[in-house]
């Protein structure tokens, strides 16, 4: 009897590590939005790359490309980078 109860605790026990091990966003903090005062020279810009592959069969031929989507985080002016092309504003966010 005493044995089945120890086994009953240690699988208790297991159980509740293996729910906290796989439960890491308990521990973290909630995502906050940037404010003016957080921005410094090293966090001002964001920058999200994006490519995608060529197709060349016998009916059809589609180029690789490949850019960026600048944000400046401090005017909240976006960009748009396209190939080696200079960089050109497509919105902003206010």
């Amino acid at each position: 009897m005493i044995l089945n109860r120890t086994m009953k605790v240690a699988a208790i026990l297991a159980l509740l590590t293996v729910v906290l091990a796989t439960t890491p966003s308990l521990f973290q903090p909630n995502a906050t939005a940037q404010t003016k005062s957080t921005i410094d020279s090293n966090s001002r810009y964001g920058v999200s790359a994006w490519a995608y592959p060529g197709v060349r069969t016998p009916n059809t031929s589609i180029e690789a490309k490949y850019g960026a989507y600048i944000i400046d985080s401090s005017t909240g002016e976006i960009w748009l980078v396209e190939g080696n092309n200079k960089p050109q504003i497509i919105g902003g966010v206010r």
